[in-house]
């Protein structure tokens, strides 16, 4: 079974994988993947946008886009757990 900071970590490497892609990954179940991201404030794209998204820009502007919602939340949590 996948640890919570394995999920985090992984996101963090590919902002642009699913839950079930990272689940895949780790060994363990989706429905693990998203609730551990709820709860850790990381934001998951949907599957079905990915697979729309062959624009290899537009990807690249997605991924963009989810490592800077990873950071903003990662400086929130430290914040509050100091």
């Amino acid at each position: 079974m996948a640890t919570k900071q394995q999920v985090i970590d992984l996101n963090r490497q590919h902002p642009e994988w699913t839950a079930p892609r990272l689940a895949r990954e780790l060994n363990c179940t989706p429905s693990y993947v998203h609730a551990t991201a709820r709860r850790n404030g990381l934001v998951m794209p949907r599957s079905r946008g990915c697979q729309q998204t062959r624009d290899p820009e537009a990807l690249a502007a997605l991924i963009a886009f989810h490592k800077h919602k990873a950071d903003i939340y990662q400086r929130r949590l430290n914040e509050v757990t100091k």
